[in-house]
């Protein structure tokens, strides 16, 4: 009698919806998904840097952690959610799809926001900063590493004009062909 009295005060589509996105929101919260790994660390030596136009100066950057061994992720498509936490090996990694670790590497960018002041490179742990015309950028560095969060850091830097003669712009230590 009980069932009865249910049914009439909520119409079947809306009992099915209701266990549909019941189970939906419980299925949610136990599958391990893709994995969403602390930011990659990123830390320029210096954060404000001063230079005249035609100068080229260099920054040491550190990058944490700058590779890491990994296994598949669940929820990846080589590793089903379904596994459950019990496939997850002694690190943490998911081993649904075997034990065959891949080494990871940080891959960093550099961009100025105003690239027509200061050019930037980056490579091997160096960030390359040449100043062009006078005034201000901001050059922000970006890591990327697999299966973690972007790191992100800003290098604000100034360029003045160069003394003297505006011929007399010296590129101290770089190398020709340096690239812009």
């Amino acid at each position: 009698m009980k069932m009865r009295t249910f049914a009439r005060k909520f119409p079947k589509p809306i009992v099915v919806g209701a266990l549909v996105a019941l189970l939906i929101s419980m299925s949610a919260g136990e599958a391990l998904a893709y994995f969403n790994l602390p930011a990659v660390g990123i830390s320029p030596g210096q954060t404000a840097v001063s230079l005249t136009v035609g100068q080229t100066v260099t920054v040491s950057v550190g990058v944490s952690p700058a590779s890491e061994e990994q296994l598949p992720g669940c929820g990846m498509a080589e590793c089903p959610q379904t596994c459950g936490v019990e496939c997850l090996d002694a690190r943490g990694w998911c081993q649904c799809a075997g034990m065959t670790y891949s080494t990871y590497y940080a891959q960093v960018s550099a961009a100025s926001s105003n690239s027509s002041v200061a050019q930037a490179r980056y490579g091997s742990g160096t960030l390359t900063l040449t100043g062009v015309s006078p005034g201000t950028a901001n050059v922000t560095l970006t890591a990327l590493l697999e299966k973690h969060q972007p790191g992100n850091a800003v290098v604000s830097v100034t360029v003045n004009a160069a003394p003297g003669n505006s011929n007399s712009g010296s590129n101290s230590g770089s190398s020709a062909g340096a690239g812009s």
